[in-house]
């Protein structure tokens, strides 16, 4: 769809049309310096007070973010087994932290356990074609590593 340079008077811009080219531009205004010199307000001394230490960051400050794609069903899956470990868990007992779990929670829990599967595996089959190849190599790891156990 063209637009018709002749007719833009009920545009938004219409009212502008051959004005920028046919008005000099005026120049800002300089404002007047103040003749006032101002006050600065007085800062009372405080006492000194005890300096606290710095807690440490937060543990999702101090993680990268990771984007991972996935089917709907592995995500519904995730989030709701979180939901079912933070429903489940009891109150705080002692002095064991306590942390919200999530998806991302999982997923890094995962990730560490693959770990551990794979440094105590003896032989590493790196010739997998596909993602069931890989799902049935990381069953068989993780059956080595429960029996160890």
């Amino acid at each position: 769809m063209a637009i018709d340079t002749n007719n833009v008077g009920n545009t938004l811009f219409g009212n502008l049309k051959g004005k920028a080219k046919s008005q000099p531009q005026s120049k800002p205004k300089k404002e007047k310096a103040a003749t006032k010199t101002e006050e600065k307000p007085v800062q009372k001394e405080t006492p000194s007070l005890p300096v606290e230490e710095k807690k440490a960051a937060p543990k999702w400050e101090t993680l990268l973010k990771v984007n991972v794609l996935m089917s709907c069903e592995e995500k519904d899956f995730l989030d709701q087994f979180a939901r079912k470990i933070m429903f489940h868990r009891g109150k705080k007992q002692g002095d064991r932290k306590r942390e919200r779990i999530t998806s991302n929670t999982l997923i890094r829990a995962m990730i560490t356990n693959l770990q551990e599967a794979v440094d105590a595996s003896p032989e590493i089959n790196y010739d997998m074609q596909n993602e069931e190849e890989v799902i049935e190599y990381l069953k068989s790891i993780q059956g080595n590593k429960i029996i160890k156990q």
